[in-house]
This record gives C-alpha cells, sequence and structure tokens, in this order.
C-alpha cells in the first residue's frame, strides 16, 4: 500500500519532535529546580514542597 509510508514517516517525524520537546522541557525543568533542591538540600522534602 502507497499510504503506509507518509503515515509511518509522518509518525516518525511527530515522535521525534516529541521526544525533542520532552528533553528541552525537562532540561528547562532541572535547571531551575536544581538551585531550589540545592538550596533545600538538608530539609525534608515535605517543608520544600509546603514553599
Amino acid at each position: 500500500m502507497p499510504q503506509m509510508a507518509p503515515l509511518s514517516w509522518t509518525f516518525l517525524v511527530i515522535m521525534t519532535l516529541t521526544v525533542l520537546a520532552f528533553m528541552t522541557i525537562m532540561n528547562y525543568f532541572n535547571s531551575t529546580m536544581n538551585p531550589l533542591i540545592n538550596k533545600n538540600h538538608n530539609k525534608k522534602l515535605t517543608l520544600s514542597w509546603k514553599w
């Protein structure tokens, strides 16, 4: 079937775009959360979540 090839290519493109977006979001989340985690390293997680 000739219609299966573009479907698979679009699926691969969408998967790669979602993976790249997830990687960028995780990098941004880690860069924003790392100073807070390092600052509240000695405190409990419940106390840090209340802030």
